[in-house]
C-alpha cells in the first residue's frame, strides 16, 4: 500500500468504472494526443469511416438489383446486357472496399506505431520525475506496469472511434430503409442493442478487474522468468541447485493465472451465448417479416434478397455495435489509468523560481534534528540526527548495517523529506532550492552503483554528459577511479560496449565496474561530493589506491564519504559516527580514538580481525 499522502495515486478496481463522463473525457484526450502526433492521418481514418459506411448497403442494393434482373433475363427474355452496370458497380465497391481496408490498416499501423512510441517517451519522463517513494512502492509499480501497457490503446483510439462512426452510419441508413419497408422489422433490429448491452457491459468489466488483479502476479512472472535469463542469477541458480524451484515458482504462477483467466473465459462465454442466442432469434424474427413482405406480393424477390441482408446485417451490426461501445467504455478505462499516472505531479517539489549553489565555492551542510521513517515501515530511520560541516569538510560516515548512513545520504539528496527537522545547505533549507540546480553541484556514488551496458563512453560520461564527446576529460576522470589503463586496453577504447547482454560487449570484473561508477562521479567536477561505499567491490590494495585518489580528487570541496572500512575515516576531517538512526559522536580520527567510544569499539574490531586473521 502507499504512504497515506500518495494514495490519491493508487491505482485500485474503482478507476476501472469511469462515469461516462469521465470516459468521453478519456477518448477525447486520446483524440487529441493522436490528432497532435498526426492530424493528416487521423482526418483521413474519419473521412474514409464516413465514406466506406455506405459500402456495404451499396453492395446489398445492387445484390438484390441483380437478382431481379437475372430473373427478368432467365423468365422474360430481357437483354443480358442489362446485367453490366449492375455488376460494374458492383465490382467497383468491392474494388474501393478492398482498397478502404488496405488503406485503413496502414493507417492504423503507422498512427499505433507514431502515437505508442511518442506517449511512451512521455510517460518514461514523467515517471522519472516522481517521487523515489511512489517509483519504490508495489502499488506505485502495479500503476506505471498498467498504464504502460495499454498505452497503446490511445493511439488505437481514433481506429477504434472511426470504426464506430462506419457502422453507426451505415445502421442509420440501414434502419432507415427497413423502417419505410416494415417498422417492425426494424424495431426488432434495433432492440437487440439492449440485452447485448448489458452483457457485453458485463463481460468487459470482467476482463479489465481480471487485468488489474492479475498485475501484480504478472511483475513477479516476470522478475522469476528474468532470473532464469540473467547471466548471474542463472549461474548461481544451477550452481546452488534452486533452479528447478525457480521453474516451479514459474509454473504455480502461470498456473494461478491461467486458473483466473479459465474463470473468466468460462464466464464470459456463458454471457457471450446468450448474446449470440438473443441475436439468433432476432434475425429469425425479422427474416419472417421480409417472408411475409414476398408472400403477400409487397416486394420482388431481388428486393427481398436486399432486406433480407439489411435487416440480418443491422441485427449482427446491432450486436458488434454494442460490443463496440462496451469496447470503446473498456478502452476508456485503461486510457484513464494511462492518464492517471500523466497526471501524476511529485510532492517533493520547491518553489517557482528557486535557484541552486549560486557560485563554485564549497557548501556548508547541516543537519537540525531530523528524524525519518520510510513508507510503509513503523521503524524510525533516523531520529534527531544533528551535525554542521564546514564548508570544504570531507567527512566520513561510519557504523554498522542498518545505522542510518544512507538514509543520511538520500535525505541530504532530497530524495526524501525529513518527517521532522531541517537539511540546510549554505544555511537554507533544502526545500528551497531547485532540485535540478541542486543537482548539478553534487557529485553522486550510489551504493549500488548501476552497471550501465552501454559504451565506456557512455558510462562515464553520465558524470557529466556535456563531456561525452570530450575523450580528454574522460579519461582523466577513467584514470582518477583507476581504470583508465583497462579502457584504453578494450578492443575500441572509449567505445567499447560493456556487459554481457550486446554484440561483442566486453564484460568487466565487479572491481572494475566499482572503478568505472567512480570515474563517473570523478567526471561530475561538483562542489559536493557524495560517495557511499566508493570501494565496496575492490580488494585491499586496490582500496587503498582507490581511497588515496578519491580523498585527493575531492580535497576543498565539500565531502560525505559512506564507509565501513575505517582506512577511509583516516583520511577524513571529521568522521560522523551512527547507531540506531543517531549521530552518537563525531570528530577527526585520533581524537574519537582516544575517547574509547563507539568509534574506538569499531576501529578495535576491524584491526583484532586483520590480526587474528594473519597465517601463525
Amino acid at each position: 500500500m502507499l504512504p497515506p499522502r500518495y494514495r490519491f495515486y493508487e491505482l485500485g478496481a474503482q478507476h476501472l468504472r469511469p462515469s461516462p463522463r469521465e470516459a468521453v473525457s478519456h477518448i477525447l484526450f486520446s483524440l487529441r494526443e493522436t490528432w497532435r502526433a498526426a492530424p493528416g492521418v487521423v482526418a483521413l481514418t474519419f473521412a474514409g469511416a464516413a465514406v466506406s459506411s455506405q459500402f456495404g448497403v451499396a453492395a446489398s442494393y445492387l445484390q438484390g438489383l441483380l437478382v431481379d434482373r437475372a430473373i427478368a433475363v432467365a423468365e422474360r427474355g430481357a437483354a443480358v446486357a442489362i446485367l453490366a452496370a449492375p455488376l460494374l458497380f458492383r465490382l467497383l465497391v468491392e474494388v474501393v472496399q478492398s482498397g478502404y481496408s488496405w488503406v485503413s490498416n496502414i493507417e492504423g499501423a503507422y498512427l499505433r506505431t507514431k502515437v505508442s512510441n511518442s506517449l511512451r517517451i512521455s510517460l518514461l519522463d514523467r515517471v522519472s520525475r516522481l517521487d523515489t517513494a511512489l517509483i519504490e512502492s508495489p502499488a506505485g509499480q502495479d500503476a506505471l506496469e498498467y498504464a504502460e501497457r495499454n498505452l497503446s490503446l490511445v493511439a488505437y483510439t481514433p481506429t477504434m472511434v472511426a470504426g464506430l462512426l462506419r457502422t453507426s452510419l451505415t445502421m442509420v441508413t440501414s434502419l432507415a430503409i427497413i423502417a419505410a419497408f416494415d417498422w417492425r422489422a426494424a424495431a426488432v433490429a434495433g432492440a437487440v442493442c439492449v440485452p447485448c448491452g448489458v452483457i457485453f457491459a458485463r463481460m468487459g468489466r470482467s476482463r479489465l478487474h481480471h487485468e488489474l488483479r492479475a498485475t501484480p502476479e504478472n511483475r513477479r512472472l516476470y522478475y522469476a522468468s528474468s532470473l532464469l535469463r540473467a547471466p548471474a542469477s542463472v549461474r548461481e541458480a544451477r550452481i546452488l541447485g534452486f533452479r528447478d524451484y525457480l521453474l516451479g515458482r514459474i509454473r504455480s504462477l502461470q498456473d494461478l493465472l491461467w486458473h483466473r483467466e479459465a474463470q473468466l473465459l468460462a464466464t464470459n462465454h456463458r454471457r457471450g451465448f446468450v448474446a449470440e442466442f438473443t441475436v439468433s432469434v432476432a434475425s429469425v424474427v425479422g427474416i419472417a417479416f421480409v417472408l411475409a413482405a414476398l408472400v403477400e406480393g409487397r416486394i420482388t424477390v431481388g428486393q427481398l434478397v436486399f432486406f433480407m441482408s439489411l435487416v440480418v446485417a443491422n441485427i449482427r451490426r446491432m450486436e458488434s455495435d454494442t460490443s463496440a461501445v462496451t469496447g470503446a467504455y473498456e478502452s476508456a478505462a485503461r486510457v484513464g489509468a494511462f492518464r492517471r499516472v500523466m497526471d501524476m505531479k511529485p510532492l517533493i517539489a520547491w518553489p517557482e523560481g528557486a535557484g541552486g549553489l549560486t557560485d563554485d565555492a564549497p557548501p556548508g551542510i547541516e543537519f537540525r534534528e531530523v528524524s525519518f521513517t520510510y513508507p510503509r515501515t513503523n521503524v524510525r530511520a533516523l531520529s534527531g540526527v544533528s551535525f554542521t560541516l564546514r564548508p570544504g569538510w570531507r567527512a566520513t560516515l561510519v557504523g554498522e548495517n542498518g545505522a542510518g548512513k544512507t538514509t543520511l545520504v538520500k535525505l541530504l539528496l532530497r530524495l526524501y523529506d525529513p518527517d521532522e527537522g531541517q537539511v540546510l545547505i549554505d544555511g537554507r533549507d533544502i526545500r528551497e532550492y531547485d532540485l535540478e540546480k541542486l543537482w548539478d553541484k553534487v557529485a553522486y556514488l550510489a551504493q549500488d552503483s548501476v552497471r550501465y551496458e552501454l559504451t565506456a563512453r557512455e558510462n562515464i560520461a553520465f558524470g557529466r554528459i556535456g563531456l561525452i564527446e570530450n575523450d580528454t576529460a574522460l579519461l582523466a576522470a577513467a584514470e582518477l577511479g583507476g581504470i583508465r589503463r583497462k579502457i584504453e586496453s578494450l578492443p575500441s577504447g572509449l567505445d567499447t560496449e560493456l556487459g554481457t547482454s550486446f554484440g561483442q560487449a566486453q564484460q568487466l570484473s565487479g572491481g572494475e565496474w566499482q572503478r568505472l561508477a567512480l570515474a563517473r562521479a570523478f567526471a561530475r567536477g561538483a562542489t559536493l561530493a557524495v560517495l557511499d561505499e566508493p570501494t565496496t567491490s575492490l580488494d585491499p590494495l586496490q582500496e587503498s589506491e582507490i581511497l588515496e585518489r578519491a580523498m585527493d580528487s575531492i580535497a576543498g570541496k565539500t565531502a560525505i564519504v559512506v564507509s565501513h572500512r575505517l582506512a577511509t575515516a583516516r583520511m577524513a576531517d571529521v568522521i560522523l559516527v551512527m547507531k540506531d538512526g543517531r549521530v552518537v559522536e563525531e570528530g577527526p580520527h585520533a581524537e574519537l580514538l582516544a575517547a574509547g567510544g563507539a568509534y574506538a569499539e569499531l576501529f578495535e574490531k576491524q584491526a583484532q580481525w586483520y590480526r587474528d586473521s594473519e597465517p601463525k
